[in-house]
């Protein structure tokens, strides 16, 4: 347990550290599992007024290597935990890095005797925050978030699912992605309102019991954990009241399962969320009014956040017709870090186009159809898999599914 107060000195005296050791660079890389001394690292890094660059603690050695020449690091902090992982994968590296453990407080030096190039292109001006999105080894792509972005998106969050100070919200997803940084962390933190942080792999059962234990008011989750409750018969040994609402999304949810979930825990507030790292983690809501007459739907957007589905030249489609669906708010990214051409072709007119295609209904309800880039021409028709996909697993027998393109003479 700490307290803010705590927090906030163990961050400071982390940042006084910090500082003189990164004057020459802009960024400083991230290096621990989900955990207090997380969060202390992270707001650290702030204090020194550098740009967050979280990274996977489960990540490969070529993997680290990568992320330290493509956002230019020099230092990176971790804890005693992830130390020795660092020491290892740095052991005959090129370059040489500092590694500040913040539970020791001490710097020591990895790799060789070259500094890392960092080059001064002014494009992190403002920027928070650096998260990994996709990409290559040889071509890594970072979301730059700046502090707007993401004091907007959990603002909007917050008034969202009405979050106060006295919620308490459970940690499983990692911290180093959008979601459980922006809407967890950020919200909660920014409302002085408390966080358990799990510290173990999810499952049903520990859920439960963390729930219980600490009182959690609200949880945020993906498909893969909705189902894992769902299968799990001792949800009825534990009290789970003061659960308040439980967000889900990240990937496709079948309709059946999200109306098996209302139906095994008919007590707990369901919100089908949908969001990308690009705009911070949150773009929409389907709250859990809307859920039970609605269900599939991603809802609408979260306050202070617009959009609409357009055809492939930018126009909008009719309510009911697919189009991709591109948002605008001032939870939308500055761009990708070294990427100006990718983020030409995303960002256009201040509108983000998220390369995801749905269906508006009348009343400005999204569905999402699938993604641009997967569908399936066949003869001429768009065919997305993920609804075939669904279709599939309303089957009782069938856990998961896959539909996937076969080249054909004929139909293409």
């Amino acid at each position: 347990k700490i307290s803010y107060c705590e927090l906030h000195k163990k961050a400071q005296a982390a940042a006084l550290k910090l500082a003189p050791e990164s004057r020459d660079c802009h960024s400083i890389g991230l290096f621990i599992h989900n955990s207090i001394d997380y969060i202390a690292a992270y707001f650290s890094i702030s204090y020194a007024d550098r740009v967050i660059v979280p990274m996977n603690p489960r990540i490969k050695a070529n993997e680290l290597k990568s992320s330290i020449e493509y956002c230019e690091l020099r230092v990176i902090v971790t804890d005693s935990a992830s130390i020795g992982l660092l020491r290892k994968y740095l052991d005959g590296y090129l370059y040489k890095i500092e590694i500040l453990n913040i539970d020791t407080m001490s710097f020591e030096r990895a790799g060789g005797d070259i500094a890392v190039p960092v080059s001064e292109n002014g494009e992190l001006e403002d920027v928070a925050l650096m998260l990994h999105t996709s990409g290559s080894l040889s071509a890594p792509k970072r979301v730059m978030l700046t502090h707007e972005n993401l004091i907007s998106c959990a603002e909007s969050i917050i008034e969202s699912l009405a979050i106060t100070r006295d919620d308490r919200t459970l940690i499983a997803l990692p911290l180093f992605l959008a979601s459980a940084n922006t809407s967890q962390m950020l919200a909660h933190i920014y409302l002085g309102a408390s966080m358990v942080i799990m510290d173990a792999l999810f499952t049903a059962g520990y859920f439960f019991k963390l729930v219980e234990k600490h009182r959690a008011t609200d949880f945020t989750g993906v498909p893969f954990m909705m189902l894992q409750l769902i299968d799990d018969k001792n949800s009825k040994g534990y009290d789970l009241s003061s659960l308040r609402f439980v967000c889900f999304g990240g990937a496709p949810t079948p309709v059946e399962k999200i109306k098996l979930l209302m139906k095994s825990f008919p007590y707990i507030n369901f919100v089908h969320m949908y969001g990308q790292t690009e705009a911070s983690t949150r773009i929409s809501h389907l709250l859990p009014d809307d859920l039970a007459g609605r269900p599939g739907s991603v809802g609408k957007p979260i306050p202070g956040v617009e959009w609409k589905a357009v055809d492939e030249e930018g126009r909008k489609v009719q309510a009911g017709e697919a189009g991709e669906i591109i948002v605008k708010g001032g939870n939308v990214m500055k761009g990708y870090y070294k990427r100006k051409e990718q983020t030409r072709e995303i960002l256009k007119d201040g509108w983000l186009y998220t390369g995801d295609v749905g269906r508006l209904d009348e009343e400005g309800f999204m569905y999402i159809v699938g993604r641009k880039k997967n569908v399936i021409i066949k003869g001429g028709m768009n065919i997305y898999p993920e609804e075939i996909e669904e279709v599939l697993m309303m089957h009782p027998d069938v856990k998961e599914a896959c539909v996937y393109a076969e080249e054909d003479e004929f139909l293409g």
